[in-house]
């Protein structure tokens, strides 16, 4: 859906609510995180950071924690919290995240 934002944002807005549909149903906090990460993703700069707050709060009951280090970095970004990003890249280098955790150490710096 992100890949489709600046083509095609009706087409990506229409597969994030499938995406959310599909979670629910499916019921997982993976699931539901990862959901809550797209609808974030495209959502306006105000409303993106409780939708990642959301998305962390599911991923931390998952067992994904490739993950969650995901969802902590982008609410640490769209948020400006560098507790979050600290944590996204702790746990992004426990991951063997490297793209991730070079995400993180640069909106850190």
């Amino acid at each position: 859906a992100a890949a489709l934002a600046d083509r095609d944002p009706e087409r990506a807005h229409a597969l994030t609510r499938r995406l959310r549909v599909d979670a629910e149903r499916f019921g997982t906090p993976t699931a539901l995180g990862m959901a809550l990460g797209c609808e974030a993703a495209l959502a306006p700069a105000e409303a993106a950071p409780a939708l990642h707050a959301r998305a962390v709060a599911h991923l931390e009951e998952s067992p994904a924690q490739d993950e969650l280090a995901r969802a902590r970095i982008a609410l640490g970004l769209a948020a400006a919290d560098r507790d979050q990003l600290h944590r996204g890249l702790r746990l992004a280098r426990l991951c063997g995240a490297d793209a991730l955790a070079e995400q993180a150490r640069a909106a850190l710096a």
